[in-house]
Parts: C-alpha cells; structure tokens; sequence
C-alpha cells in the first residue's frame, strides 16, 4: 500500500510537470444554432446575469449559456445602420452599449432591441472603436470622427473638442486617455481641456489602451506595449515593456500578476508580473484543440473563470484556465527522449524513483 501511495505520489509529479512543460490548453469553439456565422467577430463582453454579447459583421450575438439570439437590421437594431458592429460595453449599471459602424446604440431590456442613441444635430459618432464610463456614469466613445460624451443625467450626446479619429480610449484617473494614429492625449474632464502625452515618434501610432490594476497599458500598430507613469497632475511616458511585433488589439489581467495580450497576427500571449512570457496561444494546423485564428480581436475573463477570446475569421474561442486537460506520454518521430513506442502494460517505479513504463 505504502508502495501504491508512493507511485502515484511520484506519477502525479511527473504528470504536472509534463503539463507545465508542455503547456498545453485546449480551445473550444462557440458553436450552435445561430452561431457558426459570427466567423468575424470584434468584441466580446459578459454582464452580471452571464450573458455573453458578441459584436461582429453580422450583428450583435447574445449568448446565455443555452440560446443564442441575433441582433441585426432584421431584428433588434435601428434599420437606419448597418449590422457591422466592433464594441460592446457593460457599464456599471449592467447597461449594453453597443458601437456599430454608423452609430452607438443602448439595448434596451423591455423591448428586447437596441435603441439608436443620437445628438440634438442628428450627427452620430462613426466607426467606433471604444466605449468607457467615468466616475459620475458618463459614457464616453472613441470613434473616426471623434471624442464623444453621452451625459446619462441629461441623455445628451455631444461631440467634444476633438474630431479626429480615435483609435482607442481608456479611463483612468478621471481622466480620458485616447490615442491616434498620430499621438497620445489626455482629456481632463474638470479642466475641460486635451494635452498630448510626449512620446517618441516610433511610439505615436497608436492601436489599443488598457486600463488595467491601476496601470494605464498603451499597444501601438506595430507591437510595441508601454505603460504611463500617472502623478496627480502629470501624465508621461514610463517604459517599453514588450515588442509583439503584431498590431495590439487588447490588455486584460489574467489575475492579480499576469495579463493576458491580445495581437492581431500573433496569438495571445500570457504575461508574468516580469513581462515574461508564460504562455503564447497561436493557431496550429495539425491541432483541432488550438486557438481558431491568430487575429485576435478582443478578451474577455468571466466571473466563472473561462476566457473568452473574439477572432477575426475564426468566430468565437473559449477555455477554462482552471480545468487542466489530460496530457498524452507517447512516441514522438525523432525524439530519442519521448517513448520507443505507443504499448505499454504496465508502470513501476525503480530504486532510484526513476518511473518505469514497461
């Protein structure tokens, strides 16, 4: 018996050592009625009764658990817009924002439909790349014509200062960071004026920010993660972390040490509190269990564990970070340190705790 407890003691060691150094994980595939079509998808949000709402060409997908239900032209969105839609925002009322192409829209429980928000100038923001709150409820949109404000006490939309376009927007300090093609810049909402953050020129092209355990984490187009130093008044550039080498298309914190980095081209990629690389999720050809594509779009951790990863061409991935699944020890072509072969009867263990497969 002594001997039973001390083999599987020393079986299950050499197990968990196999899974970290293969580090393995295996992908699934949101599949369904309705849902095989959502092959390009932007973004993914979960709100707090679980929900699961994807933004993609086709529409809007809501996925609870069981049924899926499309939002389209046809179904559930303005008929005045197209169904290109490229972010969903829960707010911390557990509000559905949805940025579509021509338009932001606010979904609306009682009716099942997303209502068309506009100006008093029927101008809508377009192209919209991001959507946040601020402290007081705010919602603020990142978009090709601009930075926007929808006032939830009022249920006004006003276009602010700024018109060019946005390629990414975070809140952070009661602060509206936005980045361009052409710069980094802060809206200070108190003051009601926007500064430009100084960057070098290799940095100024900028693609996604992340607000992220305090830390405002900033992608640019070609790769290149850096984050902010953030004093009471001043804002400046911190460090180069990473060089993706990929355009970043998402930040989001795997738990209280490690992110997880979104590329578009490159996979995902699951980062130490060093910046170190703990494992990197890429599309594999001889392996059904892979990631679906290497364009990743957006990342979404729910309450329950599972991340949630939004391709392009690919559709919707998800898996569980806490079910590890079962490891193959077998023959591998070439490699004198795998097994000699595939048939084995039995497993023993010799004097010097070296594991036998006979």
């Amino acid at each position: 018996m002594n001997f039973k407890l001390k083999l599987f003691s020393f079986f299950t060691f050499i197990f968990f050592q196999t899974v970290i150094a293969q580090n393995t994980v295996e992908f699934l595939q949101l599949s369904g009625e309705n849902a095989s079509t959502q092959s390009i998808t932007y973004a993914i949000k979960q709100d707090k009764d679980g929900n699961v709402w994807i933004g993609s060409e086709e529409g809007i997908l809501k996925h609870n658990s069981v049924n899926y239900k499309n939002y389209n032209t046809y179904n559930g969105l303005p008929e005045t817009l197209s169904n290109r839609t490229t972010e969903i925002f829960i707010d911390s009322k557990n509000n559905i924002w949805a940025g579509l192409e021509k338009g932001v829209c606010l979904y609306n429980k009682e009716l099942d439909k997303f209502d068309l928000i506009q100006n008093k100038n029927n101008i809508n923001p377009s192209l919209i790349t991001s959507i946040d709150e601020d402290s007081e409820g705010n919602i603020w949109i990142g978009a090709f014509n601009g930075l926007w404000e929808y006032n939830t006490k009022t249920q006004e939309l006003n276009l602010k200062k700024f018109e060019e376009p946005i390629e990414a927007l975070t809140i952070a300090s009661n602060k509206i960071f936005f980045g361009t093609e052409k710069g980094l810049f802060i809206y200070n909402i108190s003051k009601n004026n926007i500064q430009e953050i100084d960057l070098d020129s290799a940095l100024k092209n900028i693609y996604h920010l992340s607000s992220v355990r305090n830390t405002v984490y900033v992608g640019t187009k070609q790769g290149v993660v850096f984050n902010l130093k953030i004093m009471l008044n001043e804002v400046s550039f911190n460090k180069v972390l990473r060089d993706f080498k990929n355009p970043i298309k998402d930040i989001i914190a795997k738990d209280s040490e490690s992110i997880y980095v979104a590329t578009d081209g490159d996979g995902i990629y699951h980062l130490d509190a060093q910046n170190k690389t703990l494992n990197h999720f890429i599309q594999n050809s001889n392996n059904p269990t892979s990631i679906s594509s290497n364009g990743i779009y957006d990342l979404e951790l729910s309450k329950d564990g599972i991340l949630w990863v939004a391709t392009y061409g690919g559709g919707i991935n998800y898996f569980n970070p806490k079910k590890l699944p079962f490891y193959k020890i077998q023959h591998q072509l070439n490699n004198i340190n795998s097994l000699s072969n595939n048939f084995t009867r039995s497993i023993a263990k010799d004097k010097n705790n070296n594991l036998l497969l006979v």
